[in-house]
């Protein structure tokens, strides 16, 4: 015991005054409350107010997208990145574009190969916020470049970021759970559990020690004096038990646990406690009491006992502890007991309630309180039990009694206990929470090491921003810091109940006191992580025959497109493209013909996700790439009808070519290049009408030249654009007709007409059967499956 006591003093006290350590007992007395010391802002990194909100906002958006809150999540056209290089106010693809590419499905194909939650948040901002910013698109490209180049550095990010995910999904959450207000109003919570372990109102009174829950030592002796306090609760408890029953058995028997000089039986309750503390069980199992043993001689006696105590009443165990208790007095009953006793008229044969398994059993105790095996039970006994108000008093003592020992007690004890359980597994989940987080900071801060040391790394705003906080931290984070590289936060401690518990509550509190400071590095972290999930997707497609490659800018002054191989990440079995577009030499502008499920709608949302993976990461799925920098994407490819706004199918797409119109107008000035992808216009009237209205739009934008156009339908006078106004071409979706009324569709593009689309309605009739058919078969094949 004075080697344990020698221990603490020299690892817990050693560096504190006498006032410290009687505050630490004034505040053991008070009980430890709950607090989380509200957050300090950071003066130590140099961003204004505006760069630290927009750093908040996208741990915040982490959140929204973690928690599934699609509403707050939802991507709207005003929406800016958190960082000043990533903020771009042109509006390049605005929300309904980006819903017809299916922009979130191609976001979760490239976030496949991110590790962390982190750059999964950074690819979604990066692709809905294309920019025309080419030093930054250059930058992003060296950056996949230098992961591709360099195999060590690759594996490292990759390690490390897999370290973060796991920290990430360890079940209280990674370091994004310090942002989450949930967690603090869920009682069931770690991190609401865990407030108990830190001091409350006294912790910002300097007369007792300002700070507290910033110093390890105080919250170790925090931890030690709870504990403390609920191991003197169970003790007290469990003596008090040992008082209470000891008592009641003296008060109502006159029987003491111990004599006087002249043999008279005297309650001791010190000796009563120190039995509760021995004994403990004794006040859960009736065969454990006094007399519970004395009726626990042999099988026969312990089989009556033990049913008495299920199913006797309780005035038969007040007579079975009166019996008892008269056998080992040898004299009888004394004090209160004896004249409860006599009232009642009780005797060997008699019994209150008049219960037969009472009756049973006590007849066959003799006067010492031994079992008569050669008693037979008397069918009949003697009714003489007194009045019916002292048998009455006699039940109520011994029902209160029994009520207060297997109920109150119990409860009492279990309550203590509970605290215990509750202090030990919370404290345990704490510990292992905080292992994991070390982790995560541990990798955190050799990716942000690697970032600042790499020459291409280090030019990015994000590396500049990492290293105001690693390299310049606050205080608060130095502390933060410190305390994390003690043994306590090894993986090999998360099995051990031997740990420092005051290096676990202060670095939880750090956590929540520097989270603000932090968000900068999990916004470079993401950057990093959506540049290793680039490049990872560029190494798994680099040998097959649907790579992705970088794109080449080309500052021409009419809009082009150039791809060669291009295709569609989202599609499972993708078809790949060439075609080439403006630049003067080519027309800018297509009109594509064929039926309904050929592929041109597959064709413009694969040019349109180019351009949107072209202007954020520089990066596009071909096998060659060239193209100008566009200052806008339109789309019309399936506008919805609303019940709610009243509109329907035609009404949906002639307010969306409105749009269009008013914005190609507005724009059209010399250096504007924009490109609209148009999926079926008009469709939802005839198809006389919607051929004219298409004719008509197509003439009016014919003239700009600054816009690539490609316009997708299945009727034909679109197609007299090309001849009338010469800034169209042609082109139609592939499809061989075989034997045996099977077509072969290969959805590519390619120039020219579909004349027999148009000009033989048996074939086109066959076709529309063909493809029902396959529907169909598709559709059956996806219910087996399900």
């Amino acid at each position: 015991m004075r080697e344990v006591w020698m221990f603490l003093r020299k690892k817990l006290f050693s560096r504190l005054s006498t006032h410290r350590l009687l505050f630490i007992g004034l505040a053991a007395l008070i009980g430890v409350q709950p607090i989380l010391v509200a957050v300090a802002p950071n003066k130590a990194v140099a961003l204004n107010k505006d760069q630290q909100r927009q750093y908040v906002r996208f741990v915040e958006q982490l959140l929204q997208q973690s928690t599934g809150d699609q509403s707050k999540a939802a991507f709207t056209a005003a929406a800016v990145g958190p960082l000043a290089c990533m903020q771009n106010k042109k509006i390049i693809i605005d929300a309904n574009a980006w819903l017809e590419l299916q922009g979130d499905a191609l976001v979760k194909v490239l976030s496949d190969k991110a590790e962390t939650s982190f750059g999964r948040e950074v690819l979604r901002q990066t692709l809905q916020q294309p920019t025309d910013d080419t030093k930054l698109i250059g930058m992003r490209q060296k950056q996949v470049q230098a992961l591709i180049d360099d195999p060590k550095l690759y594996d490292e990010v990759g390690k490390q970021l897999r370290r973060i995910n796991e920290a990430e999904k360890e079940e209280n959450g990674g370091i994004l759970a310090y942002w989450d207000e949930s967690q603090r109003e869920n009682t069931g919570s770690l991190f609401h559990r865990s407030k108990g372990f830190y001091y409350s109102m006294l912790s910002n009174n300097w007369l007792l020690g300002k700070g507290i829950n910033n110093n390890r030592r105080y919250l170790e002796a925090a931890s030690l004096l709870s504990m403390g306090r609920i191991a003197f609760e169970l003790l007290f408890y469990l003596g008090l038990q040992g008082v209470m029953e000891d008592g009641v058995a003296y008060i109502t028997f006159g029987l003491g646990n111990g004599t006087d000089e002249t043999g008279s039986d005297l309650w001791n309750p010190w000796k009563s406690f120190k039995t509760g503390l021995t004994q403990p069980y004794r006040s859960f199992d009736p065969r454990q009491t006094e007399a519970g043993k004395a009726y626990n001689r042999d099988t026969a006696t312990r089989q009556a006992f033990t049913h008495l105590m299920r199913y006797g009443s309780a005035g038969d165990l007040y007579k079975i502890l009166q019996l008892n208790y008269k056998a080992r007095s040898g004299v009888g009953l004394g004090g209160p007991g004896r004249a409860v006793h006599r009232a009642a008229g009780w005797s060997a044969t008699n019994c209150c309630c008049g219960n037969s398994l009472c009756k049973k059993i006590a007849t066959k105790i003799d006067e010492n309180g031994s079992w008569r095996q050669d008693q037979d039970v008397h069918p009949g006994c003697s009714s003489s039990l007194g009045t019916g108000v002292h048998k009455a008093v006699a039940a109520g003592i011994t029902a209160g009694y029994t009520y207060y020992r297997f109920v109150t007690m119990y409860e009492m004890l279990k309550s203590t206990v509970g605290k215990a359980k509750h202090y030990v597994s919370t404290m345990k989940e704490l510990h292992i929470h905080t292992i994991h987080m070390a982790r995560e900071m541990n990798a955190m801060q050799k990716l942000a090491g690697m970032v600042c040391d790499h020459e291409v790394f280090r030019a990015s705003c994000t590396a500049e921003h990492m290293h105001e906080v690693i390299g310049h931290p606050s205080e608060d984070l130095k502390k933060l810091f410190e305390v994390l590289k003690e043994s306590t936060f090894t993986l090999s401690k998360a099995k051990s109940h031997i740990y420092a518990r005051g290096n676990v509550l202060l670095a939880h509190q750090m956590f929540g006191k520097v989270k603000d400071e932090l968000a900068p590095l999990l916004q470079g972290i993401g950057e990093l992580d959506a540049a290793y999930a680039m490049a990872s997707n560029i190494k798994a497609y680099q040998h097959s025959d649907t790579p992705f490659t970088f794109v080449e800018f080309v500052p021409d002054v009419q809009a082009i497109i150039k791809l060669d191989q291009a295709w569609l990440p989202m599609v499972k079995q993708p078809v790949a493209n060439t075609i080439t577009l403006g630049g003067g030499a080519h027309p800018n502008k297509i009109i594509i013909t064929g039926p309904n499920g050929g592929g041109k709608s597959v064709f413009l949302k694969t040019l349109g996700c180019c351009v949107l993976l072209a202007q954020s990461w520089g990066i596009v799925p071909a096998k060659k790439a060239q193209m100008s920098l566009f200052d806008g994407v339109c789309s019309c490819i399936h506008p919805q009808e609303s019940i709610e706004h009243e509109l329907s199918t035609f009404m949906a797409e002639k307010l969306r070519i409105d749009a269009i119109r008013q914005y190609v107008f507005q724009n059209n000035k010399p250096g504007f290049k924009g490109l609209l992808l148009l999926d079926e216009p008009f469709k939802g009237t005839v198809d006389a009408e919607s051929a004219d209205r298409i004719y008509e739009f197509g003439k009016e934008i014919a003239p700009l030249n600054g816009l690539i156009v490609l316009i997708a339908t299945h009727v034909e006078k679109p197609i007299n654009l090309a001849p009338n106004t010469g800034a169209y071409a042609n082109y139609h979706v592939c499809i061989n007709e075989l034997p045996g009324g099977i077509f072969e569709r290969k959805f590519t593009i390619e120039p020219g007409v579909l004349r027999w689309w148009f000009d033989d309605p048996a074939k086109r009739s066959k076709f529309i059967d063909f493809v029902t058919i396959e529907k169909h078969k598709e559709q059956l094949k996806q219910s087996a499956v399900a």
